[in-house]
């Protein structure tokens, strides 16, 4: 009896190729879920230590909206709604207005470059608030804004405490932080005037 065997070097590199895809972006989503659960205990603590419920941090575009609170630059979060439906609008009239008049169309189509030019740069002054009401320096900042989930965790689990008016006092024994006798607003100890009303730092001897 004669056995013939035929073999198909395709079918075995079809079959490599598909195993190491498959393993390529099952690691991929194994990752973004991990960073993604990181993010969300990130926040949750980080709003905590902000005074606010941490369950905050779950709820799409309110969870946005908390974190621009805390750092005290809530015109981020208006600025990214309005301008995102500005952007979408411009969109669509410049679809309509290609045919008619292509020198007005071309003037609009700069506006969604604007936004996003707009949007970076408020995104690194979000970054400087939220190092800042943590007590932080501007290093830190470019750390949130490079390499945010890292930097997220540091605020988290570190020891930075949220200093602003309505916070509770650094812990005895840290001097990082002034509080203002007009305000009640808390400023970084390298600061000679609160960063909420300008008015001057008092003695050392009520630096907290």
């Amino acid at each position: 009896m004669n056995y013939n065997y035929y073999y198909n070097s395709s079918d075995y590199s079809n079959f490599l190729w598909q195993l190491q895809h498959s393993t390529y972006y099952n690691s991929v989503r194994f990752i973004s879920l991990a960073l993604l659960v990181l993010g969300i205990v990130c926040w949750w603590r980080i709003l905590t230590k902000a005074g606010e419920e941490g369950w905050k941090c779950l709820i799409p575009f309110y969870n946005f909206y908390m974190e621009c609170k805390i750092a005290e630059y809530t015109t981020l979060f208006w600025w990214a709604l309005f301008g995102g439906i500005g952007t979408v609008v411009a969109g669509v009239v410049i679809g309509l207005m290609a045919r008619s008049s292509q020198a007005l169309a071309a003037i609009i189509s700069i506006l969604p470059l604007v936004y996003f030019i707009a949007l970076l740069v408020m995104n690194i002054k979000w970054c400087i608030r939220l190092a800042r009401v943590f007590g932080k320096s501007g290093a830190f900042a470019a750390g949130l804004f490079f390499l945010p989930i890292i930097f997220y965790a540091i605020l988290a689990f570190g020891d930075a405490q949220y200093m602003n008016g309505s916070a509770p006092a650094p812990r005895p024994g840290e001097v990082r932080a002034w509080r203002c006798p007009s305000c009640g607003a808390y400023t970084p100890v390298s600061r000679s005037a609160c960063e909420q009303c300008g008015a001057a730092r008092p003695d050392k001897d009520m630096v907290e």
